[in-house]
């Protein structure tokens, strides 16, 4: 087999270095395929559903993950549990509505069940922009979407909580209850407000 020669090229004029890996910036324009993370380059972190949630957590952060995906044996994945829910009030509110300790959780108790998360086709998202995308996980409002290849496997996340820091927008954690409702449902039934 022949192969080409590549183009070199002298260094006596470049002595700089870069220590930082740059970003692009990103707009509602840019097209979704510059920030896409998928399963390609590096496989997915994946814990089992009887995991407790202590162990996840250490597993995220060796791994530098912001989600794992649940799986059940040879079920196959069965949902996915984010970073961010397991260092948030989620946990107290579960441990509440379930009647468990913390040291009793595990990623199932946690995780976003396979059946309330969406999927979007690759080829789908080859074409669109950020801002299609922001809006239709607005329409869906979901903060997670799964990436779906040609052959109906999984192969990719999308998080919006990503999506928005590549784009340096400032996420509202503090969300205020605007009404009798809202305060009631949080007292009441534990609910988070959206």
């Amino acid at each position: 087999m022949l192969y080409k020669k590549l183009k070199t090229l002298g260094l006596d004029k470049i002595g700089q270095y870069r220590t930082e890996h740059t970003n692009p910036v990103l707009d509602l324009q840019s097209p979704v395929s510059s920030l896409l993370n998928t399963f390609c380059g590096a496989s997915p972190l994946i814990v089992d559903k009887y995991a407790g949630i202590d162990d996840v957590v250490f597993r995220m952060q060796k791994n530098q993950s912001k989600y794992a995906l649940v799986s059940q044996n040879h079920s196959g994945i069965i949902g996915l549990i984010s970073y961010a829910d397991l260092c948030s009030r989620k946990v107290l509110i579960t441990c509440e509505c379930k009647g468990l300790r913390r040291t009793e959780l595990n990623a199932e108790d946690m995780m976003i069940p396979r059946e309330k998360l969406q999927g979007i086709r690759y080829q789908e998202l080859e074409s669109a922009t950020v801002g299609e995308l922001l809006h239709t996980m607005q329409q869906l409002n979901q903060e997670f979407a799964m990436v779906v290849d040609e052959q109906d496997q999984l192969c990719g996340v999308i998080c919006i909580r990503e999506i928005l820091r590549a784009m340096k927008i400032p996420q509202n954690t503090n969300i205020t209850a605007h009404s009798f409702r809202d305060i009631f449902n949080i007292i009441h039934n534990h609910a988070e407000l959206t």
